[in-house]
């Protein structure tokens, strides 16, 4: 399991993995590639040990952020590029439970990161400021409910505008599907400032094992999309997409 996100100053790309030890927990490491795409020597870094679940990372002009999951909490630290090395300590960015086949999410947001998490029932955002003392600088903000942890949900920044979305999978069971005809999808602005900008927004609903929940933001609207796959129905499997254009714009 392995994310990529490039450096843009720099002119790098980060890459962060998860790999299982076979002993009940994974292994998170980054490591950066040059414009070739060959692996920067001495570029690697062992992040953590106690991973559960996948890694993610994004980054910005001239810092990144890698997050990942363990048994009790959602993790993140921040790093530098050339020489790339962390530039602090990881951080505990949401206390929330995570599934090993889940994976929070991060996005660029201005300045920082927004990292969006599912566990004990909520969804969760926060927002990291590399540059700021403390870096946690929003939230956690609770920005929905559902009752599957076995997804990651989505996040679509609009920073120019100053705020991102987040959308989900929602069901009742702790994983897609076992709420047969249960399932669906929801999505929710959320102001720079962690502020709710309305109810979340439900798009579809009655659905079976609903997960590949992502988003996106194109200038004017939001465009989302999923996939459906009740096991027992394989002429079913489906992926959909679908706009939503804000009306407070």
């Amino acid at each position: 399991n392995a994310d990529i996100a490039r450096l843009v100053i720099d002119h790098r790309w980060i890459v962060a993995s998860s790999r299982s030890t076979g002993g009940g927990s994974t292994n998170v490491h980054a490591f950066e590639l040059d414009d070739d795409m060959s692996m920067v020597a001495g570029s690697s870094v062992l992040v953590a040990t106690d991973g559960n679940g996948g890694a993610r990372v994004a980054s910005g002009k001239v810092r990144a952020l890698v997050v990942w999951g363990t048994a009790s909490s959602v993790m993140g630290r921040i790093f530098r590029g050339a020489p790339f090395e962390p530039m602090r300590d990881p951080l505990v960015v949401h206390a929330l439970p995570q599934h090993s086949d889940s994976d929070p999410a991060v996005e660029p947001f201005r300045s920082g990161f927004v990292v969006a998490a599912v566990g004990g029932g909520s969804i969760r955002t926060r927002v990291v400021e590399p540059f700021a003392t403390p870096p946690l600088v929003s939230g956690p903000v609770t920005v929905g409910r559902t009752g599957i942890v076995d997804r990651r949900p989505g996040i679509a920044p609009a920073s120019e505008l100053g705020f991102y979305v987040v959308c989900w999978a929602t069901g009742p069971g702790i994983g897609g599907g076992f709420g047969m005809d249960e399932d669906g999808v929801s999505l929710q602005v959320v102001g720079a400032d962690g502020s709710l900008w309305g109810a979340p927004l439900p798009l579809v609903g009655g659905l079976r094992n609903i997960g590949g929940v992502d988003c996106g933001w194109n200038g004017e609207e939001i465009v989302v999309i999923y996939w459906t796959a009740a096991v027992e129905l394989p002429d079913t499997w489906r992926m959909f997409s679908q706009r939503v254009r804000p009306t407070f714009l």
